[in-house]
């Protein structure tokens, strides 16, 4: 009887508001042995399996659902959402095309973009971003992810525009900012990207990744005022981040300041990533700074070896080490090996062979 499956339903509900999942999918599957055909009692199922974290049999039921109902878009939007949350996003696209083939919504059309932009299908996704309303409330992130897309391909002025007509009207959302930042940072355009992005510093949670970004601008401005500002306010949002943690440490190195509490910070984010190469080159770069060279040495050694590729950084720091412990000949040897793998200051780099080859 209708009755009994919305007494059924209010029970599941209030189980789920105790946060009792395992006990609504209990008593919801018991109901529908008794009741197949209860059609809204096997969607609560469905939001039980979910809350349970059942990712794998939400998958399955929402599948079985969505053939008894093949007209309800909601319940392939659901399954869609599900697959894309498990990273099937093959299948995602698939049940997003069948949600919206039934139901004209922005909100699929947006996840149905977000599927194909995953897959690389790049510009079939940047059509449904598009076609996304400004009224939409995913009309700022559709268009942030077009400018992303922009990016990618190369058009850094057509996403700059884009990104600044989505902070100029939603300055709240911190992922236009983030747009913003990456197309000044391909322009290099370091003093800009400072000053566009100082009112995101107003957010009450800036991301760490755009903070990053700005920390970056300050980096290649040389302002450590700037680093350790913006960086500071990063350790708030997430003190534990290690790449924020290494930022500073080795912005310290670098300049030979605050060196115990640059060993500090890089210790802690190498206590999260043992083996991440830049992080060892960091610790090097202290030791360094401290006239350690043998413990520099063995350090760095570490990070050359966890590359995957040559760092022409690394290098230059290798040579720098070697130097530092009269082994100037292969000192030379990792200058040259730095200047072939595009070392971005090439004349600093000649200076160097050029004062130690005699």
């Amino acid at each position: 009887a209708p009755e009994l499956e919305e007494v059924q339903i209010f029970y599941a509900d209030l189980l789920l508001r105790q946060r009792k999942p395992e006990a609504a999918v209990r008593a919801l599957s018991a109901y529908l042995t008794a009741h197949p055909e209860a059609i809204r009692a096997a969607g609560k199922l469905g939001q039980a399996l979910i809350a349970a974290r059942r990712y794998e049999e939400a998958i399955a039921f929402y599948r079985k659902l969505a053939r008894r109902a093949p007209q309800a878009a909601a319940l392939w939007k659901t399954l869609g959402l599900l697959l894309l949350q498990n990273r099937r996003f093959a299948e995602a696209e698939k049940a997003l095309r069948e949600a919206l083939a039934r139901e004209d919504d922005e909100e699929i059309r947006y996840f149905l973009a977000a599927a194909l932009e995953i897959q690389g299908k790049d510009e079939e996704a940047a059509r449904f971003y598009r076609e996304i309303s400004e009224q939409s409330p995913r009309w700022a992130e559709a268009q942030t992810r077009i400018g992303f897309i922009e990016l990618e391909a190369g058009h850094v002025e057509r996403a700059l525009a884009r990104a600044r007509r989505v902070v100029d009207r939603r300055p709240d959302f911190a992922e236009g900012w983030r747009l913003l930042a990456a197309a000044l940072a391909e322009k290099k355009a370091w003093r800009e990207l400072v000053r566009a992005t100082e009112p995101a510093l107003g957010l009450a949670h800036p991301p760490v990744e755009l903070l990053l970004q700005i920390a970056t601008a300050y980096e290649e401005l040389n302002d450590l005022d700037g680093i350790e500002r913006v960086l500071e306010r990063a350790r708030r949002e997430d003190p534990g981040n290690p790449e924020v943690l290494n930022f500073l440490g080795y912005a310290w190195a670098e300049r030979g300041v605050r060196l115990d509490e640059a060993k500090a910070l890089i210790e802690q984010a190498l206590a999260k990533d043992p083996d991440n190469p830049f992080y060892l080159d960091s610790l090097a770069w202290v030791y360094y700074q401290q006239k350690e060279y043998e413990k520099a040495l063995a350090v760095q050694t570490r990070a050359l070896a966890a590359m995957q590729k040559p760092d022409s950084v690394m290098l230059e720091h290798m040579g720098d080490i070697l130097l530092a412990l009269g082994r100037r000949k292969e000192a030379v040897a990792h200058w040259r090996k730095a200047l072939e793998a595009g070392h971005p200051k090439p004349e600093k780099l000649r200076a160097k062979i050029e004062r130690a080859v005699p």
